[in-house]
């Protein structure tokens, strides 16, 4: 054992010894004045479990890459929780009446074998997830499913049902509801009768996962969800504003905004391990905030038309499920989108407007010389995109700088609040800017090459021609 794993197996001992020492027979705790917690074949210790979780992740994970960018606190707080209970296991085998605290009976042994097992139970757990969310976010009519990026929209029928597992993990909206249940799970049969119509989200990811948990898998699943929402938002938007074949992709606004578990019309978020092809387990997102958009978009075969022929669906998808081949311009796409997002779904618009412009300079701004100013480069490159001839791309250079990049200095670099008629106006232009530039940027996607690489580079050679003209 070198150096860093004596040093990481001693904090875990003392971890384990620290934890087990709260952990005994009621009478005994008792008389020794401590908090404690009664166990019978399960140890709970709510605090100091995420402590221990705490504790595994920043001084035996972190240490180590692929953990360290895999495994989050969630992931390692159910690592610890499990631990835990395999080596209470391992000293019951051994001894047949516990009267003492669990420290008392913990050997070297012991704290190999958790040791071990951290990393062991973590690589066994390395493997591809099909996440789910089932949303009422999206309708599906007359259309039975839709790729869009990573995701799969599926409309929940009588053919999903034949895919789905044995076993379907219930929504309980209390520890009572559960505890009375006759069952814990649906069948798939029952599982469509109770939500017939709603849509499934359907992605495939692989990472680190226990059971559960909100892990770096289900964040991730969360992003590419999130993509979803901000590349039908930016669908809508450019199809509603162009003047001469405007299309309207129907939407509703949601009435409750609570996403949580306990909501009335809630996203319930799955998770399948084939490991465990029975079973589909609902992600306890109780103490996460999940925000999603307060509108349904409701997709049907004309809308969808729309959406691939002139929002250029088929290279969204190709760019988002082949980001290795498209490089930095499809990691420019998906963080823009990220920041478009978190505008869509922020109430306060003056916080909305600094996400669009982050999205904008994201996306648009191709790294300009020192004597380039970014606001002049930023607002040649929209003007090119935008206007064909010369004068118009001239006035919208210089409105774009006067009116909006004038804006995002006020409230970056002075505080102003958005308050005025014309504030909104121009966050309303801001976004359409950004619209049109991502619509541009995905329908381009195979101009934007450089030495057979998909760079920033290819981007603002693109740019410097077009300002040549």
């Amino acid at each position: 054992m070198n150096s860093p794993e004596r040093k990481s197996r001693k904090h875990f001992e003392s971890l384990i010894k620290g934890f087990f020492k709260l952990i005994g027979p009621k009478s005994k705790i008792s008389s020794k004045g401590l908090m404690f917690y009664k166990f019978e074949d399960d140890l709970y210790f709510k605090e100091y479990y995420f402590h221990g979780g705490f504790i595994i992740k920043e001084f035996l994970l972190d240490d180590i890459p692929k953990y360290k960018s895999g495994v989050n606190i969630s992931t390692s707080y159910e690592l610890f929780t499990y631990i835990c209970k395999i080596i209470y296991n391992k000293i019951k085998s051994r001894v047949d009446i516990i009267d003492d605290t669990l420290d008392v009976y913990l050997e070297k042994e012991d704290i190999d074998y958790g040791y071990s097992e951290i990393f062991k139970k973590l690589d066994e757990s390395n493997r591809i997830y099909k996440v789910y969310i089932l949303s009422n976010l999206v309708s599906l009519r007359n259309v039975n499913s839709v790729e869009i990026g990573k995701v799969t929209l599926k409309i929940l029928n009588q053919q999903i049902t034949k895919e789905l597992p044995q076993k379907i993990e219930k929504r309980f909206t209390s520890v009572v509801s559960e505890a009375l249940a006759e069952s814990k799970y649906l069948s798939p049969e029952q599982f469509l009768q109770e939500f017939k119509g709603r849509v499934i989200l359907e992605i495939s990811v692989e990472g680190y996962h226990l059971n559960k948990e909100v892990s770096k898998v289900f964040e991730e699943a969360i992003r590419e969800y999130k993509r979803v929402f901000s590349y039908l938002s930016v669908c809508k938007d450019f199809l509603g504003n162009v003047k001469l074949d405007r299309y309207n992709i129907e939407t509703e606004d949601v009435r409750i905004f609570d996403y949580g578990i306990h909501n009335e019309v809630p996203q319930i978020f799955y998770i399948y391990d084939k490991n465990q092809p029975k079973f589909l387990k609902i992600i306890n997102t109780e103490f996460q905030e999940v925000k999603l958009p307060k509108i349904i978009f409701k997709i049907d075969k004309d809308s969808l038309e729309k959406i691939k022929e002139r929002c250029c669906l088929d290279n969204f998808n190709k760019i988002f499920q082949n980001r290795k081949k498209y490089d930095e311009i499809s990691e420019k796409i998906a963080r823009s989108m990220d920041w478009f997002y978190k505008g869509i779904i922020e109430e306060d618009r003056t916080d909305e407007a600094i996400a669009l412009f982050i999205s904008l300079e994201i996306l648009m701004s191709t790294k300009p010389d020192r004597f380039t100013s970014l606001s002049d480069d930023l607002a040649e490159n929209l003007a090119i995109i935008t206007k064909s001839s010369v004068e118009d791309r001239y006035k919208a250079k210089n409105d774009f700088k006067k009116n909006i990049y004038q804006l995002r200095n006020d409230i970056m670099h002075r505080g102003y609040e958005i308050s005025t008629l014309n504030d909104f106006n121009n966050i309303e232009t801001l976004k359409i800017c950004m619209v049109w530039s991502l619509r541009w940027v995905i329908s381009n996607i195979d101009i934007l090459k450089k030495d057979g690489k998909y760079k920033t580079a290819a981007l603002k050679e693109y740019f410097e021609k077009q300002k040549l003209k």
